[in-house]
């Protein structure tokens, strides 16, 4: 079974290996890794694993010739030259280098106006954890940054666990502020409790009518949502 975990694995998005069982989570270690996958498994894994966290460092840059998949670590903020097809970089744009035109560096106005139009919306948001950008445009509120793993609700944006579900069937794009999203969390908590209390002092049939009030609590949030919005 651990051959076809660690086999399974995309190594070219790697993360470090954990243990599967959810109540564990240790890390691999990679002599138990080359036991059991061999040598040339484990090297494909160590390879992945130092390139994912070379493009966290700040001075990493991606040779900007097509089809050139180099990753350089730079040792200046001037132009860069890939050591694989001698392509030479800008490091502020991360293009071709150049020398009579503006550098795109400066302020990428093509993003800030894309930006812009999805914000509408909250589609565009930092991770609470290191402030990446993320556009969220489908799926759950689960979120797992892809920079720093932070796995987070996004409505709420509190950190994700196994217990979490106030923000279950809220829309994806959440309030607007931080009073909203608090008013989100509770009113869900409250439905809950509501729930519980009435099907342990009036049973089953009961449950049917606190139904319709949790659904009406959502709907009220929902409601709350759009206004905020708007």
């Amino acid at each position: 079974m651990g051959d076809t975990y660690i086999a399974d694995r995309e190594f070219d998005a790697a993360d470090e290996l954990v243990c599967p069982l959810m109540e564990c989570k240790q890390s691999i270690k990679e002599e138990d890794m080359e036991r059991i996958v061999g040598k040339d498994e484990t090297a494909q894994y160590r390879a992945a694993l130092k390139r994912k966290r070379d493009e966290k460092n700040p001075s990493a840059r991606w040779c900007p010739r097509a089809g050139c998949d180099e990753l350089i670590i730079c040792e200046s903020t001037d132009n860069f030259t890939c050591p694989k097809c001698d392509t030479v970089g800008c490091f502020r744009c991360r293009g071709y280098a150049h020398r009579f035109w503006f550098c795109r560096g400066e302020m990428d106005k093509s993003y800030l106006a894309w930006e812009a139009s999805v914000g509408k919306q909250k589609a565009v948001r930092a991770c609470p954890h290191c402030q990446m950008r993320i556009w969220k445009n489908e799926g759950c509120n689960h979120m797992t940054c892809s920079h720093c793993r932070y796995e987070y609700c996004w409505v709420c944006e509190s950190r994700w666990d196994a217990s979490h579900y106030a923000c279950y069937d809220l829309p994806f794009i959440g309030a607007s502020s931080a009073w909203g999203r608090w008013l989100q969390r509770t009113l869900g908590y409250v439905a809950i409790v509501l729930i519980v209390a009435v099907i342990s002092v009036f049973g089953f049939y009961a449950f049917v009518g606190s139904y319709v009030v949790f659904c009406g609590l959502i709907h009220s949030t929902r409601l709350i949502h759009r206004i905020q919005r708007n």
